[in-house]
């Protein structure tokens, strides 16, 4: 639900074509768990895809607000 939430948000703020969605999204990879089920390798890449999430989200922010400061009157 976050991730989805943050794609909407990303797509509201910079439009349906932003590269920006593709970098939150980031690489697709297909991993096959050969029955194993979610273990602490896939815990581990969960909450580094997450860490990177937040590292792509706290730049759009940084870039939101530079944009306003340009665009305040002085």
């Amino acid at each position: 639900m976050w991730s989805t939430a943050c794609v909407e948000t990303i797509v509201a703020t910079f439009g349906e074509e932003s590269s920006h969605i593709n970098t939150f999204i980031g690489q697709i990879r297909v991993i096959f768990s050969q029955g194993h089920g979610y273990d602490h390798y896939a815990e581990k890449r969960d909450a580094e895809r997450i860490q990177r999430r937040f590292g792509v989200l706290q730049t759009l922010i940084e870039q939101i607000d530079l944009e306003i400061g340009l665009k305040r009157p002085q």
